[in-house]
């Protein structure tokens, strides 16, 4: 078994390199994991642990939602959590809408449905995770932090591809390995 997850994969910009330090800085002593700015990138599908001999199969689904659209345009913006206010999960940088991400999302979807993989419960919301909360005292901090960058642009570029990715869970941090480049080119 490979634990599989599709993605884009973000290049992280000057302006978000400092937005992450930023953070970092500001909440040092709470208790977050922090994402590698080598490892950023916007999920599209988690397969979870698959037999290996099903990659084939994900894999030219996968070729099939890339033939159907063109290179997306990322414009990475603002900033959130994901739980309640009192006790958030996750930092997010946002992206906006428009993309074409929502688009490709939907094209995963539908090709792979056939191969036994349902639609997440909840609507995409496309973002970029770049800490994961263990636990925080100072919710204040962080809320700043938020209000500062609620309107921030921190990158903005156009990709042609998204990728499989095999994961593999470590106690220093997680590592990507790229078992598949899936070009976007509407045919």
């Amino acid at each position: 078994m490979i634990r599989l997850f599709c993605a884009v994969k973000i290049e992280a910009t000057e302006a978000l390199y400092n937005l992450i330090d930023n953070f970092r800085h500001e909440l040092q002593g709470e208790r977050i994991n922090w994402v590698d700015p080598s490892n950023l990138h916007v999920t599209l599908k988690f397969f979870g642990d698959t037999p290996e001999s099903k990659e084939k199969e994900i894999s030219e689904a996968l070729q099939r939602a890339a033939s159907r659209l063109d290179q997306l345009h990322i414009r990475l913006k603002g900033c959130g959590t994901f739980g309640n206010r009192a006790a958030p999960r996750v930092i997010w940088v946002g992206i906006e809408k428009g993309s074409g991400l929502e688009d490709l999302w939907d094209g995963v979807n539908e090709n792979i449905r056939p191969l036994g993989y349902e639609p997440d419960r909840r609507y995409f919301v496309p973002h970029l995770t770049i800490g994961r909360i263990k636990h925080i005292n100072r919710n204040k901090a962080l809320e700043d932090l938020l209000e500062k960058y609620s309107e921030s642009v921190v990158g903005e570029f156009r990709t042609g591809s998204f990728y499989l990715f095999q994961s593999i869970l470590r106690p220093e941090g997680p590592v990507y390995i790229k078992r598949g480049e899936f070009r976007l080119e509407k045919s």
